[in-house]
Formats: structure tokens, sequence, C-alpha cells
């Protein structure tokens, strides 16, 4: 079978066979496969990629180190209901949620240098609790007031008349 065969047929494949073509993949490209549902493994690569763009150090979520991925998971919770509290309809669409995530974690990176210390995707993930504290910095009486949604309107479709 050649690669156009496979890649003809694979719209054709039910939900489980494409999430064994997806398993398969991941193993022969080194990946490993997650036991977490689709839908949630979704979120954590889109802000971790989100997290590796603003410091433009792309890293594969799959590649993530073991003690890096524990605190990362253990993060993940708390971030998505800060978001979710603050940010109604911070993912709404991939633009806004791209774009939203990629403006959060450049002030993480920016207010990790002030304080003198390098941008990493380590030193991203491990200030992952403090996230209040930076956006309220950045925008102060923004989470306070509940206006998160007014930082949101950057990333909304404009209508086009």
């Amino acid at each position: 079978m050649t690669k156009d065969q496979i890649l003809t047929a694979l719209p054709s494949l039910s939900h489980p066979e494409l999430e064994a073509v997806q398993a398969m993949a991941l193993s022969l490209l080194g990946g490993r496969v997650s036991n977490v549902s689709n839908e949630a493994n979704t979120t954590r690569q889109t802000v971790f990629d989100a997290l590796t763009a603003a410091i433009s150090h792309p890293m594969p979520y799959s590649n993530m180190p073991a003690a890096l991925a524990k605190h990362y998971d253990a993060a993940f919770p708390s971030l998505i209901y800060f978001f979710d509290k603050y940010f109604k309809g911070w993912d709404s669409n991939k633009i806004t949620q791209t774009g939203f995530l990629r403006m959060i974690f450049s002030l993480m990176a920016h207010e990790l240098k002030e304080r003198g210390v390098a941008p990493s995707v380590g030193s991203l993930i491990y200030n992952l609790p403090r996230i209040y504290e930076i956006v309220d910095n950045a925008f102060p009486d923004y989470l306070r007031r509940n206006m998160g949604h007014m930082l949101l309107k950057v990333f909304s479709k404009k209508k086009v008349s």
C-alpha cells in the first residue's frame, strides 16, 4: 500500500480505527501513547504547545521529561479552572484559544525575565501556580472586576462587511 492510498483511506475509518492509527504513528515516531482521553489530551497538548511557542522553544508534548510532565499534570487542572473562571470562552475556537494562551504565556515569560530567570519550558511550567499573580500584575483589577472578556476580544473574529 502506498502513502497516498493510506491517506485516502483515513477519512473512511471509524473513530476507534483512527485512534489505533494515531497510536501506531506515535509509537513509530517514538512518542508515548497516553491513557488520557483524546479530548483531555488534546487540551493538554494545545496548552503545552502554546506554552512552548510563547518562548520559541518547540518541544513535542510526548517528549516532555517525566518529572516535568508530572509537575505539568499537577498544575493543569488549576490552570484550566483559572481560565474557565476568569476568561469564559477562552477555548471557544482555535484562534481565540491559541492567541489567548500565547499571550498569557508570553506575559509569564516576560515576568520571569524581569525577575532574572531565563524563560524555559521548565521555568514556565514550574511557575504555572503563579498564573493569577502574573495576570493580575499585567492587568490590574481585571480579574477582580471579572473583565477577562475584554482581553479575549482581541482574539475574536472580526466581522467583515
